[in-house]
């Protein structure tokens, strides 16, 4: 971790108490990895392509996301991306910037029969260094709504931020099967919040009145 518990010291000095006033930089590292020139060759292993060490994300419902305790952490989920801000258009394409999405989950939009108090919708936030792919931009920029697979989103202070290590894939429907018919799919419309006291700011909600 840097900066080190314990101070620097200057090199070339004979007391040890002597330390290094100035700011130093941190340290940056860069690791080739070789085979040993004794070997010829690496032999791939294919039995096992993928290593034990890794661990692949596991999706969440989001009302199971919002229910967790852990502020800073990743997370994977299914979501229907509702609406977006900035609209998406030929010139966000060709430079992309921060957008917000309003998503939803069926763990969302069932009724709450205990009262939970958790939104029917919640704002995502893709930043500028998450790199998304054409087939994403070009599903966001219709008008209709589309499913996404959100891996490993962060949860950062009580809101969803996609970084650069974020990874969003467009969920389409499997051949013969109608949109909406897998249990991770919306089957009616979406449910909104009704505006009142507690609104949050930058969300989407319905307005009722005369």
């Amino acid at each position: 971790m840097w900066p080190p518990v314990i101070a620097l010291k200057a090199p070339g000095h004979r007391q040890a108490c002597e330390e290094v006033k100035t700011h130093l930089p941190p340290p940056s590292f860069c690791y080739i990895l070789t085979a040993h020139p004794n070997l010829g060759q690496i032999d791939i292993i294919e039995e096992d392509p993928v290593s034990k060490l890794y661990q692949p994300p596991i999706p969440c419902s989001l009302r199971g996301i919002l229910q967790t305790d852990d502020l800073s952490t990743r997370c994977s989920f299914y979501a229907r991306v509702i609406y977006q801000r900035p609209q998406l258009n030929s010139l966000l394409l060709r430079e992309q910037r921060e957008i917000w999405l309003m998503v939803t989950d069926v763990t969302l939009q069932v009724q709450d029969e205990n009262n939970s108090g958790l939104p029917k919708t919640i704002p995502v936030c893709v930043a500028s260094s998450c790199v998304l792919d054409p087939e994403v931009l070009e599903a966001l920029a219709e008008a209709a709504p589309h499913s996404f697979l959100f891996r490993d989103a962060v949860r950062d202070q009580g809101r969803i931020v996609c970084v650069e290590r974020t990874v969003l894939l467009l969920q389409k429907p499997p051949l013969g099967v109608a949109s909406g018919a897998r249990s991770c799919e919306l089957t009616g419309p979406v449910t909104l919040d009704e505006l009142d006291s507690v609104t949050q700011v930058n969300s989407i909600c319905s307005v009722q009145g005369w």
